[in-house]
């Protein structure tokens, strides 16, 4: 599970650095369902 959330936040974090704009939301979201993942691990 963990190893799954590493890859999503790898490619998260390139897809953001490709196109910075409007990602606020993109964080918050991220955020939220990183801390889901991690509560219900």
């Amino acid at each position: 599970m963990r190893t799954l959330v590493r890859q999503v936040q790898c490619s998260w974090l390139l897809s953001n650095t490709i196109q910075v704009p409007n990602n606020l939301l993109h964080v918050s979201l991220h955020h939220l369902v990183v801390l889901f993942l991690s509560l219900h691990e």
